[in-house]
């Protein structure tokens, strides 16, 4: 019934675009459009997956079906194209045929492509079939559909993007791939198509290889239909990839030898940061907890960083992450705590499927003596409150915290509510997982000194008029987030923030001009005299000095 509603539909839409004339019909058929592409996603979604068990006689309706939906849409694309083709570059034709091109360029990447893997793979059966009742051998048949797919091009946008991406610094990779994924589809089917990306190719191939673990991450939810499941499809193209799944499927413990191994077998080369790709797809990736743990024991903790801060990352692993950070620093376990925060309190605020396991992290950060100090000791108890309301509404255990808790703020009293210092090696973090501390109003008196402005002015929403006096003490505050500050009236209210302003060596003179003639005799000396201040901003305070009236004693009047 479906492949006969959508073969009627594509027929319809034949007849009414046969020719490029607009009319109504013509110009409202987008409607339709949809209807027909979303009814080929349907039949894929219902018959892409083969069994063996199936009849002879089944996979070979199958084909049929297949053959006709391909068929029909072969037909209308190009009816399209011809449209499109014979219109008059700046008519309104041309301009009505061109949008019309690019929706059905877009929609029909993520119905055909499967369509025709569809069809291979019934042909393959189909062959068997005639080996084995004849004895001949298969003639493999090349639709023409196969071939407009694997000469896709991407969209232009698309293409700049990608470039951009293989070019993109630390922070700039991952906004850019965030980019990509709002393409979604156009992105999955472009992978697939060997003709896509051009000469740059291979180099975004392997751009998207070092984020492998955060592809996972992201296509935990869906493997049929993500871009994972795109670059483990071809194994001649993508064996990296390949290799990858059959690591992540493997039954063998994780071990750099079997690691090694599988990917010497499709005659890769292997290097250290290959290996790491790998270690830390299986944290992500796999289920089984053991291997997660075999695979965490080898992964040094720089490494381990992007992967922990990931919006996405299930809970459950984060729970296995912080078993192996027992045997870090105190400063690490802060730096950890910090990253994760954000996942745990969305988790509890939307009563996640992994409930649980938030409990196991918040039962073993109590655990740690790191924990008695501010403001982690605050952050952690308010996590504890609304994960035992949250549970109390869904009956999970949550009075097995409460102890630890008491006990942890008894011991927090007897050592006087201990203040936690700033801990060692935020600047060594990777650059993306700055960023997401610093979004998250983390250790701004830090950041707020950092010299990439992309990472600095992520602080700037949590400078306030009750801080901004102390933080623009820092003469290594980031220029641009200094200047961004100034421009804020409503920090510049007291006097004396406005003189601490004047005297830092990246004051604008703009600034000085409209606060200079404001902050009195006294303030303006103390700003000419201060030789660590701006120096046009040092010679107006002097000029307005000179400029003033001496009376009798000598001073200014």
């Amino acid at each position: 019934k479906l492949v006969a509603q959508t073969t009627q539909l594509l027929n319809d839409l034949v007849a009414r675009h046969s020719t490029p004339v607009l009319n109504e019909s013509t110009q409202n058929a987008t409607s339709d459009i949809d209807v027909a592409y979303s009814q080929l996603e349907a039949f894929i979604r219902n018959f892409s997956a083969i069994d063996d068990r199936w009849s002879d006689a089944y996979i070979k309706q199958l084909n049929a079906w297949v053959t006709a939906l391909l068929n029909g849409e072969k037909k209308y694309w190009e009816v399209i194209r011809a449209n499109y083709t014979r219109a008059d570059e700046g008519s309104p034709e041309y301009e009505h045929w061109a949008s019309v091109s690019a929706i059905l360029g877009r929609r029909r990447t993520a119905a055909v492509l499967p369509l025709v893997r569809l069809k291979a793979n019934t042909q393959v059966r189909i062959g068997k079939m005639r080996t084995t009742h004849s004895g001949t051998t298969p003639v493999p048949v090349l639709e023409k559909n196969i071939e407009s797919i694997t000469s896709f091009r991407v969209s232009a946008a698309l293409e700049q993007t990608a470039l951009d991406f293989v070019r993109a610094d630390a922070l700039q990779e991952e906004e850019l791939f965030a980019e990509m994924m709002s393409r979604r589809d156009e992105l999955i089917t472009g992978i697939t198509s060997p003709s896509a990306f051009g000469e740059f190719r291979e180099l975004l191939l392997n751009r998207l290889w070092t984020m492998s673990d955060l592809i996972i991450i992201d296509e935990l939810r869906d493997l049929r239909a993500g871009l994972f499941a795109a670059l483990t499809r071809d194994r001649s193209v993508r064996p990296r990839y390949a290799a990858l799944m059959l690591t992540l499927r493997s039954s063998e413990p994780p071990t750099e030898e079997c690691v090694r191994s599988i990917f010497e077998k499709v005659g890769l080369s292997f290097t250290v940061q290959d290996l790491h790709a790998v270690w830390r797809s299986i944290v992500v990736g796999m289920s089984n907890r053991k291997k997660r743990v075999a695979a965490l024991s080898h992964i040094p903790v720089e490494v381990l960083w992007r992967t922990i801060v990931s919006t996405n990352i299930r809970v459950s692993v984060l729970w296995t992450v912080a078993e192996r950070f027992r045997r870090e620093s105190d400063d690490a376990n802060k730096i950890f705590f910090d990253c994760v925060h954000a996942r745990l309190v969305r988790e509890v605020e939307v009563g996640g499927d992994e409930l649980a396991s938030v409990g196991r992290l918040i039962s073993h950060f109590f655990q740690l003596p790191l924990f008695v100090q501010s403001p982690y000791f605050e952050r952690l108890d308010d996590l504890l409150l609304n994960y035992k309301r949250v549970s109390s509404d869904m009956k999970l255990p949550a009075d097995i915290f409460n102890n630890l808790a008491v006990k942890l703020r008894q011991v927090r009293e007897d050592l006087g509510n201990p203040q936690a210092s700033m801990p060692a090696g935020i600047e060594e973090l990777p650059l993306p997982v700055q960023r997401h501390l610093a979004s998250k109003g983390r250790y701004i008196n830090s950041f707020v000194m950092h010299p990439n402005f992309r990472i600095a002015s992520e602080i700037f929403p949590f400078i306030t008029i009750a801080n901004v006096e102390s933080l623009i003490t820092y003469r290594q505050f980031n220029e641009m987030l200094f200047q961004k500050v100034l421009q804020k009236k409503e920090f510049f209210t007291r006097q004396s923030t406005v003189v601490v302003a004047l005297q830092h060596p990246k004051c604008t003179v703009e600034f000085a001009r409209l606060n200079l003639l404001k902050i009195g005799e006294a303030n303006l000396k103390k700003v000419a005299a201060n030789v660590s201040a701006n120096s046009a901003v040092r010679e107006m305070a002097k000029r307005i000095l000179a400029s003033r009236p001496r009376n009798a004693t000598g001073t200014t009047g």
